[in-house]
């Protein structure tokens, strides 16, 4: 997304993130990885080194899912630096049309089961806000 600083810093650092069986072996990897020091094991010289191939859970940030009752809502996480230059809406819809389609549904629904069963997580203290529910196009 067009306003991320490249800052190599909130986002990449204190979690596992989820990737799907088919990225795990397209990329060569049996488990997502955290360094002594916390960061992505694909932080390298404080970039991503999978950019290109990168899964969804760091494409759409500092945006996330929250579900709530069966329904997925859109919110985003108040602490990243980014976050104040974001045009919500046009960086939704981009979201919406150009890149949840190619993961599809199924995908979201597993990344918020594997992120719940984590269990206690730095993102549980953080400020977040919800804009809306998600607009699942062409999938």
């Amino acid at each position: 997304m067009p306003y991320c600083s490249d800052c190599g810093e909130w986002c990449c650092y204190g979690e596992k993130i989820y990737f799907s069986t088919a990225e795990r072996a397209r990329l060569g990897f049996a488990e997502h990885k955290s360094r002594d020091d916390g960061s992505c094991q694909f932080l390298v010289n404080g970039l991503c080194s999978i950019y290109e191939s990168r899964p969804l859970e760091c494409r759409i940030f500092p945006f996330d899912f929250e579900e709530v009752d069966g329904q997925l809502d859109w919110i985003i996480w108040e602490q990243c630096p980014a976050s104040p230059a974001v045009e919500v809406e046009s960086s939704l819809d981009y979201l919406e049309r150009e890149v949840i389609p190619k993961y599809g549904e199924r995908y979201i629904w597993d990344y918020l089961e594997y992120s719940d069963a984590l269990g206690p997580s730095k993102y549980d203290d953080m400020e977040f806000r919800i804009i809306r529910p998600v607009k699942i196009h062409n999938i």
